[in-house]
């Protein structure tokens, strides 16, 4: 029987230390709103190098865009009822 494959840390070139195993399965599956928040801290940074001025404010609106597209993914995450009744 051959080993499992080794899949890559999410994190590359970091070294992580949890808490506890909550910490660790947030970290490795974030929620919706974190991946949105993620993704505006990337594409600001690829704008942040830019010399183009209208590529520069286009990629700065994109981020804004999942800035607000997070915040509304937070806010139906707590609208949201935790454990609805069963039909039991």
């Amino acid at each position: 029987m051959s080993p499992k494959p080794h899949r890559p840390h999410p994190f590359p070139g970091e070294v992580r230390y949890y808490a506890d195993a909550e910490d660790a399965l947030r970290d490795l599956f974030p929620s919706r709103a974190e991946r949105y928040r993620r993704m505006a801290r990337e594409v600001r940074t690829i704008a942040d190098e830019m010399n183009d001025i209208v590529g520069r404010r286009t990629l700065q609106r994109i981020a804004d865009d999942y800035d607000r597209l997070a915040e509304r993914s937070e806010r139906r995450e707590r609208e949201r009822p935790r454990n609805p009744p069963s039909d039991r």
